[in-house]
């Protein structure tokens, strides 16, 4: 038998261009070619020969099921915008919660006015976390959001708790305040709890899915969250004994 052209081109050329360099000293790489970014046949045309350089990434792509144990996919912009507009939509949602009890312990009022504006700033970057999940890591493609759903179900809480937001941006206005009530529209506003535990969820349970057992960030989360119910319910269990207390005299 015969070697192939491929063994044969291993062998003699393949050699001569291994490096033995630590990876961890890798900067970059300076080249010649159509740039500055790869251009695939299922994307728009572009790029244009020169001299580029490009830093060094690691992203891996590829089939799943060729990744070892431990691994994951890890795509630099899609990851940091998910992870940016996540975090401060947490953020929002925790100081807007914090802005009533901060009001009671204190006696002002100005924690009070701030929170509507605040959970707006919460519900904006949870859309932006969806639109870019929706936008940039599945192209509009609506049909592979729903097929990534089935197969990774820690979408699922993420979503849910977007939706509960959704009613409570909407009637956010002093004049949705007046058609609904004062009474309905704090009902209606109640949701901001369950809907903060399943954003929760959807955080620890992402991280379960990627495989990285790094949940130190979903500790602090459900942390913060915990310490501000345990505030709001040693608010309520004082009010309720000051009002048997008045009642008993």
């Amino acid at each position: 038998m015969y070697p192939s052209p491929h063994s044969i081109y291993n062998q003699w050329f393949g050699a001569a261009w291994k490096v033995d360099y630590p990876e961890a000293d890798v900067k970059g790489m300076r080249f010649l070619g159509q740039g500055p970014a790869t251009v695939y046949q299922n994307r728009l045309a572009g790029g244009t020969l020169d001299v580029w350089n490009r830093p060094y990434n690691n992203t891996m792509v590829g089939d799943p099921d060729d990744l070892k144990p431990g691994e994951h996919f890890d795509y630099p912009v899609f990851k940091t915008g998910i992870t940016a507009t996540g975090a401060w939509a947490f953020i929002f949602l925790f100081l807007a919660l914090g802005c009533t009890p901060v009001a009671r312990l204190t006696g002002m009022r100005w924690p009070l006015e701030l929170r509507r504006i605040l959970g707006l700033y919460a519900f904006g970057y949870a859309f932006l976390h969806f639109a870019f999940y929706i936008v940039v890591g599945q192209k509009w493609r609506f049909d592979y959001a729903i097929d990534d759903a089935r197969l990774i179900h820690s979408r699922l809480p993420g979503w849910a708790s977007l939706i509960l937001l959704l009613p409570l941006a909407l009637t956010s206005t002093d004049g949705m305040v007046r058609r609904l009530g004062g009474k309905n529209w704090k009902r209606l506003h109640w949701l901001v709890f369950p809907a903060a535990a399943l954003a929760i969820w959807h955080q620890a349970w992402t991280i379960w899915d990627n495989g990285t057992n790094d949940y130190h960030r979903a500790w602090y989360t459900a942390e913060a969250f915990a310490g501000l119910i345990a505030v709001r319910l040693l608010l309520w269990l004082r009010r309720l004994v000051a009002t048997r207390a008045s009642r008993a005299r």
